[in-house]
């Protein structure tokens, strides 16, 4: 088994909408879904998502996507029973959606306590060989799972990084 796992920053924080009437949103799906074909085509075939709202369950919609051409795994680590409780319907439908395709589920704790997010990116990174993130710099979950990735000598692909460069401005800014 191969595998990657998903970090990434919910949407209120990214600066931009996560609405497909958004350049910067779409820039971001596009770069993502050449990530998500670059894994598969190098023979990942395991997906770590957290089901966070945000990158987590864009990464994990994305992917889905290449469900018909490309054989692989999803799973879904929930951090605790109850994570989406407080989503807006919106976010619950999506989440929704990604657990009824995930291939496996795992929860890792019956109820919330305090780091039990960090528990579950340590999770995955711990199961990954790559992961796919979208990080801007700031303090926060995405920036520590990035740092514990690769203080590890995990490969880290940060798509935010990359559409910089790419694009020579920030979608940050």
């Amino acid at each position: 088994m191969r595998a990657c796992c998903f970090t990434g920053h919910r949407p209120e924080k990214c600066g931009f909408r996560y609405k497909s009437d958004c350049g910067e949103f779409v820039l971001l799906c596009d770069e993502l879904e050449e990530r998500l074909r670059e894994a598969l085509d190098s023979g990942i075939d395991t997906f770590y998502c957290g089901g966070a709202k945000g990158f987590d369950l864009l990464a994990a919609e994305k992917l889905l996507t290449f469900r018909a051409d490309k054989k692989f795994r999803l799973i879904v680590v929930i951090p605790f029973e109850g994570q989406a409780d407080s989503f807006s319907p919106e976010w619950s439908a999506r989440y929704d959606y990604v657990l009824a395709a995930a291939d496996e589920r795992i929860c890792l704790s019956d109820e919330y306590f305090r780091g039990c997010y960090n528990r579950r990116n340590r999770y995955m990174v711990d199961h990954s060989e790559l992961v796919i993130a979208h990080y801007d710099g700031s303090p926060g979950g995405t920036r520590d799972t990035v740092k514990y990735a690769e203080g590890k000598g995990i490969r880290v692909i940060n798509v935010g990084e990359r559409l910089k460069n790419l694009f020579n401005f920030s979608i940050f800014d």
